[in-house]
């Protein structure tokens, strides 16, 4: 398994990949250091299809468009090639551009034992080029040795080499319908080969609460507390969730917006829409059409969702005085993130005397887990600002370590942002807490942490 550094070593690599290819830097993603690593290394699969795209433009595009079809062979073979291997998995990645088709199409020429290649690209000859000619002519006449029957077995075992591969939903669900095809014996087999055991614990979840497919079924299931990766399958759900069939269609437009307008109806799955606002927009600019007539009140909805974020100050200001020095420091701070100033809202910044919150959490020591290390960090400053005896601690270790043990264990206060937690460290955390104050925020921002540490502050 990567280390931790290791791995936000990868994420930094990958942001920078994606912004590369926004402006079209196809040769500054292949120099990138440690470009072949970052083929190897397991990865969404939108940034599969930039790095497809990127070795296709550097290596391949000038003899393939020329239709030089023996040179194009040679640089494949040669230069592309090795890099690719890794990266040519079935499902292929939906955000897969023409010249990521023509890369698949190449393999397909190269390899003919890659069938399942083969039947990928039956919808995309178009994308092709002179490669489908190539393909359609010399499939047929080829000698080659009979194909191996392939079994249910096999091709469940390259959908676990998928999964750890690439960060994907279509992958997940790619491997559950293979191994929902499995014999009890040979699930039992795969089960126990420790080099999938990994990849049967990415698919155990989704495979007995069903997999999230759509923003309608994101919506329907963002009430559910348990739901805690919604960010994280709203980021996929970007990418691969489909937005050009049927986005015109009143019924299907209808459908979406009843199932936001039910699903903000909640209060906590209306905090995570709002956290998912940018991955939906996206989403939508995905349209080929976009911005699209039909789809007008679904962008009027999420407008209104956005205006209402921004104006959160200006409906603050009436209840500004009311308000404790823990909230107070918060709403400072959240206007100084988002460029705002208090007084142009009307809202003085003068304070009373200490009060009885304030004191209070004077020299407590105080834990905060959370994933969203922004946040945290933001709590963390707020709190020792208004209380200068306070010491926080923050920690985002994805499974139970020596120092978030220690924490769990020393200190005064404990706050658990539960939407942006894994579900080991949060058992880990309760284990080793005892007896001593566990808060949960209920949401994933710094305003929800110092909520948490206020509510139990009052309640002493």
């Amino acid at each position: 398994m990567p280390s931790a550094s290791e791995t936000r070593l990868a994420v930094l690599k990958f942001l920078e990949v994606q912004l590369l290819g926004t402006f079209g830097d196809w040769t500054g993603i292949v120099n990138l250091p440690g470009f072949a690593n970052l083929c190897l290394a397991r990865r969404t699969a939108a940034v599969t299809a930039l790095l497809l795209e990127a070795i296709y433009w550097v290596h391949l595009a000038g003899p393939f468009e020329a239709g030089d079809a023996d040179e194009t062979r040679v640089r494949f073979e040669v230069s592309a090639r090795p890099l690719v291997q890794p990266m040519l998995r079935v499902p292929v990645p939906s955000t897969l551009t023409t010249a990521g088709w023509r890369v698949y199409g190449l393999e397909a020429w190269i390899s003919t034992s890659r069938t399942d290649i083969g039947a990928a690209l039956g919808g995309h000859l178009d994308a092709l080029g002179w490669i489908a000619d190539r393909l359609l002519l010399t499939a047929p006449d080829e000698e080659a040795a009979p194909a191996v029957q392939r079994t249910p077995i096999d091709d469940a075992r390259d959908a676990l080499v998928q999964v750890d591969a690439i960060d994907s939903v279509d992958a997940l669900a790619f491997a559950i319908k293979a191994l929902a095809n499995l014999s009890p014996e040979d699930l039992a087999q795969l089960r126990e080969a420790e080099s999938f055991r990994s990849a049967f614990q990415v698919t155990e979840e989704p495979a007995k609460i069903g997999l999230t497919t759509s923003w309608i079924t994101w919506f329907e299931r963002a009430v559910d507390p348990s739901f805690t990766t919604a960010l994280d399958i709203a980021r996929h759900g970007k990418d691969e969730w489909p937005i050009e069939f049927g986005a015109g269609d009143p019924a299907a437009v209808q459908a979406f917006m009843s199932a936001l307008e039910k699903a903000q109806s909640d209060d906590l799955a209306c905090e995570r829409i709002v956290h998912a606002l940018p991955f939906l927009v996206a989403w939508l600019q995905r349209d080929p059409d976009f911005p699209r007539a039909a789809m007008v009140p679904i962008y009027a909805n999420l407008l209104t969702l956005f205006a209402l974020g921004s104006a959160a100050p200006s409906r603050m200001a009436p209840i500004y005085a009311r308000l404790s020095g823990l909230q107070r420091t918060g709403v400072a701070h959240l206007a100084r993130e988002l460029g705002w100033t208090l007084q142009s809202f009307g809202i003085t910044c003068e304070q009373d005397g200490p009060e009885d919150i304030t004191r209070r959490i004077q020299g407590l020591r105080i834990a905060i887990y959370s994933l969203t290390e922004s946040s945290s960090r933001q709590a963390k400053v707020a709190i020792e600002e208004l209380a200068s005896t306070a010491v926080v601690d923050c920690n985002a270790d994805h499974g139970g370590t020596a120092r978030l043990r220690a924490l769990a264990e020393n200190a005064d206060l404990f706050v658990v942002t539960w939407l942006s937690a894994k579900h080991a460290a949060t058992d880990f955390i309760r284990e080793h807490r005892g007896g001593r104050p566990l808060l949960y925020a209920q949401g994933r921002g710094f305003s929800s942490i110092l909520r948490a540490v206020e509510d139990h502050v009052r309640r002493l």
